[in-house]
């Protein structure tokens, strides 16, 4: 819920009606899929009632019992790992995004500059155009305090 604006809690369970799941209607032409469907369309209807409510927060974090609740179910689909991960924000599909873009363009940068030219003048820009990339990119992934200017 930290999406939202709320803090993580441990969820209460809640029927993910596995038998729906095998429904087909290969078939079945003449199934009134109402009257098959009634019990889940019956909490649609309800699903106002059933909105999730949370503490709001401000400050990013989790407990330990929600970490240790969420790789109790998860590991098996997320990861091997038996060991709890450090606190730290999860980054952003678009930081994501922009980083590994970033990444690629300085790899073909340097490949091309590195293969094609012996000349210190163009190692000198390509590098100052990687290093104004890289301040660019932290920036727009609010990460931007990384980089430790140094004068000229």
């Amino acid at each position: 819920m930290r999406q939202f604006g709320y803090e993580w809690v441990i969820p209460a369970p809640v029927d993910t009606f596995v038998d729906l799941h095998k429904l087909d209607r290969c078939g079945k032409p003449i199934e009134d899929w109402s009257l098959r469907h009634a019990r889940y369309m019956a909490i649609w209807h309800r699903r106002a009632k059933l909105v999730v409510i949370g503490t709001p927060t401000f400050v990013p974090s989790v407990s330990a019992d929600y970490m240790r609740w969420y790789y109790s179910i998860m590991q098996v689909f997320v990861s091997p790992s038996f060991r709890l991960p450090t606190h730290h924000n999860q980054p952003s599909s678009m930081a994501l995004h922009l980083t590994t873009q970033a990444l690629q363009h300085i790899h073909e940068r340097a490949t091309a500059t590195v293969s094609e030219t012996h000349d210190v003048d163009t190692y000198h820009q390509v590098l100052t155009g990687i290093a104004s990339l890289c301040s660019d990119v932290l920036g727009r992934v609010d990460y931007g305090h990384l980089i430790h200017m140094t004068p000229a």
